[in-house]
């Protein structure tokens, strides 16, 4: 394996988690609804942020390499938008309020295909 079909798995390893991430916040508001819970309730807005905060924290560095970020950027995935989030859902996080958090949840469905699109795209450049 060359090393960058190392790299490139490693960053399959971290979308993945990622999407591992989306799928919880999309069953976590599936359970809230289902147990008639408000998705305004205190603890589904703070385990959402949680989760959501997640899907940035793969966006280190150490992680999802800035080239394969650098790469989509913008084209599905607006990667800084999600590092942004991150960085307010985990710092400034009593500044945000539960509509933003539930209309970043919202948009899990969307982010999954997008993040499914790369994974194909990186395993299509990795076969050749």
């Amino acid at each position: 394996m060359r090393e960058n079909d190392g790299q490139r798995e490693l960053d399959i390893q971290y979308l993945k988690t990622m999407i591992y991430y989306a799928e919880q916040v999309k069953e976590r508001l599936s359970f809230a609804q289902s147990h008639n819970l408000s998705v305004n309730d205190d603890m589904v807005v703070e385990s959402v942020a949680l989760l959501l905060g997640q899907i940035g924290e793969q966006l280190d560095s150490k992680k999802l390499s800035i080239e394969l970020q650098q790469k989509y950027q913008g084209n599905p995935i607006d990667f800084s938008s999600i590092s942004k989030f991150r960085n307010k859902a985990y710092h400034h996080y009593g500044s945000m309020n539960s509509k933003g958090i539930l209309k970043a949840a919202m948009g899990m469905d969307e982010l999954i295909e997008q993040i499914n699109y790369i994974i194909r795209k990186e395993r299509q450049t990795q076969n050749f």
